[in-house]
């Protein structure tokens, strides 16, 4: 119960700040690496507005959430990343 409980403040205070306009990239480089993979998802999410989190982005695209593979890959959408081409193709076979 606790654990699940730390998830959800986690997912909580990292959604805080994508709302809020306040991701820092060190912070969402951290999140991408939660255990949990909603916390993951929603740091690749801030990682399409934050400068220097591309690494987040490209993390998530290998990741074994599908939840957070997906978001990824908007995330590349919204940053126009060189290579959201190839990643999206890669995931039509996934």
């Amino acid at each position: 119960a606790e654990a699940l409980r730390d998830a959800r403040v986690r997912r909580l205070a990292i959604e805080a700040l994508i709302v809020a306009g306040q991701a820092a990239a060190p912070v969402v480089l951290a999140a991408s690496t939660d255990p949990d993979p909603q916390t993951r998802r929603l740091a690749v999410r801030a990682a399409a507005t934050v400068t220097g989190a591309d690494a987040a982005i490209t993390r998530g695209v290998n990741d074994p959430a599908p939840m957070v593979r997906i978001e990824a890959l908007r995330s590349m959408r919204v940053r126009a990343l060189d290579v959201a081409c190839q990643s999206a193709l890669a995931a039509t076979s996934d």
